[in-house]
């Protein structure tokens, strides 16, 4: 049986001595000593044999995290989504995102390979705060500060995302992404901001000037609602038979007219505040309506109505983006 210094070197030859001493034996740790699940994992950081093949060359002055993102960027579009993910220790990106996020992934990474990102003055652009954070999660990163801002005279909002990776959290990274905002957007965002001169505590390549709005609590729930609404009048656009197929193939046994139904309120508004609640869903299918939308229930609160029905508070977390927000369903007594 081969010893642990074996293994490393083993490793270590594998990725033909790009992957150091230490991330091959991290590798090893997290894989419980299980060699081809370590060589999945360091496959999964950049460093398996696809590195040598696109020729990683992000720009020099980009921060070393950086460096880390534009190899994976190359490998993902190199391979495409499917093969990616086959060979990727988490298996991401993962087919129920659906096409649309898949696209959004893309068009990040080819950002990424164009240089963009990791400085305001060349932010990401057009990008969702699903888009940009599903592509995060394919980068195995997790966000752990996220400022938006209202910029260029609340025309756009800026993101910035500092975030580490979830096994080497020594690599952390700053990106930046810049948003057009539409004025139905904007116009549920004005009257939550918090006004302030500057936002940031470290030294900035480009500095940003002029009055800033930044988005507080109640202002970060808003932009999840608005864009949820946004995501359902998209999903809107699809047949229920192409959502179905995409989105839920082990729900067959909802109708999916249920579904049109709260997609429909969603757009209109409805399910966003208390006064006007989802009406006529049911539990279950206002559970599938939620994974359908990316958004995970993480508290609920049921509070008793005259007419014997329940108003469900539901406190959600969108999966990809991390944003949260509160929907409200009303359950009446025939629904189940």
């Amino acid at each position: 049986m081969a010893s642990r210094l074996e293994l490393l070197r083993g490793l270590r030859d594998f990725t033909r001595n790009r992957a150091g001493p230490a991330d091959c034996k991290r590798a090893l740790d997290t894989a419980q000593q299980d060699v081809p699940k370590a060589r999945q994992l360091l496959v999964s950081w950049g460093f398996g044999p696809e590195a040598e093949r696109v020729s990683p060359m992000a720009p020099l002055e980009a921060p070393h995290g950086f460096g880390y993102a534009f190899t994976k960027a190359r490998m993902y579009l190199a391979m495409g989504p499917v093969a990616y993910a086959r060979r990727d220790y988490f298996h991401l990106p993962r087919q129920e995102w659906g096409l649309e996020t898949l696209r959004e992934i893309e068009g990040c990474f080819r950002q990424i390979l164009e240089g963009r990102g990791y400085v305001e003055a060349n932010a990401f652009k057009d990008l969702s705060t699903e888009g940009l954070g599903a592509a995060l999660r394919t980068l195995h990163f997790e966000p752990v500060g996220w400022t938006s801002l209202i910029v260029d005279g609340g025309q756009a909002l800026l993101d910035r995302v500092s975030c580490r990776h979830v096994y080497m959290q020594e690599r952390q990274l700053t990106l930046f992404s810049r948003l057009p905002l539409d004025s139905g957007v904007l116009g549920e965002l004005s009257e939550a901001v918090t006004r302030q001169r500057e936002f940031r505590t470290e030294p900035s390549p480009a500095p940003l000037v002029g009055e800033l709005a930044v988005l507080d609590h109640t202002a970060r729930a808003r932009r999840a609602g608005a864009e949820t609404r946004q995501r359902a009048r998209r999903l809107m656009q699809q047949s229920c038979d192409t959502y179905r197929w995409v989105w839920l193939p082990h729900d067959d046994e909802l109708d999916s007219p249920i579904l049109s139904t709260g997609l429909e309120q969603l757009a209109a508004g409805h399910g966003l505040v208390p006064g006007r609640p989802l009406v006529g869903l049911g539990i279950s299918p206002f559970y599938a309506l939620m994974r359908l939308l990316h958004l995970t229930v993480h508290a609920q609160r049921a509070t008793s109505q005259n007419n014997g029905s329940f108003l469900d508070e539901m406190s959600v977390v969108n999966e990809l983006s991390g944003f949260a927000l509160m929907i409200y369903n009303l359950v009446e007594p025939e629904s189940e």
